[in-house]
């Protein structure tokens, strides 16, 4: 919630609605770290507004160790969700199967240099690829960097 800005719609039972503030409450609150299986989002309040679990809270609660010593990296791109649309779920693009975490040293030269070109490659060479492509190309990016992630693949 703390990303949200008057203006911004989010779903509700009764359909889409307008946020029209934001009120941060000083002090302690209880809060409570659902894990839902299937779909990560779920409705909540009186008005059944739809919440999503954020990713790298997702990453940083089962591997809290890590937290300031990786850029947390989409496995299969959140940008599939856009380019190929129905291919994949943003839960599944967003669960904890499909999160690596890069350590911050090597972040540049392997997620934004090395993978960002080979992604590149990929979608030149396959503007229509099927689910199963995406995945094998992912699977083939594991191989190939998975000992270098943290926690390492293999």
């Amino acid at each position: 919630a703390s990303h949200l800005k008057p203006g911004e719609q989010v779903q509700t039972l009764a359909g889409l609605k307008q946020v029209a503030s934001i009120t941060p409450h000083p002090g302690n609150e209880t809060v409570y770290n659902l894990e839902v299986q299937g779909e990560h989002v779920y409705l909540v309040g009186s008005l059944g507004t739809l919440v999503h679990n954020n990713y790298k809270t997702t990453f940083n609660n089962m591997y809290p160790h890590l937290k300031d010593k990786v850029v947390v990296h989409h496995r299969i791109e959140q940008q599939v969700l856009t380019r190929f649309k129905g291919l994949f779920t943003r839960s599944e693009i967003d669960d904890l199967k499909n999160l690596r975490g890069i350590p911050k040293n090597i972040n540049s030269r392997i997620h934004l240099s090395e993978i960002r070109v080979k992604w590149n490659q990929f979608y030149r060479g396959n503007p229509n690829p099927s689910r199963d492509d995406i995945i094998k190309f992912a699977d083939k990016l594991d191989l190939e960097y998975g000992n270098q992630f943290l926690p390492p693949l293999f």
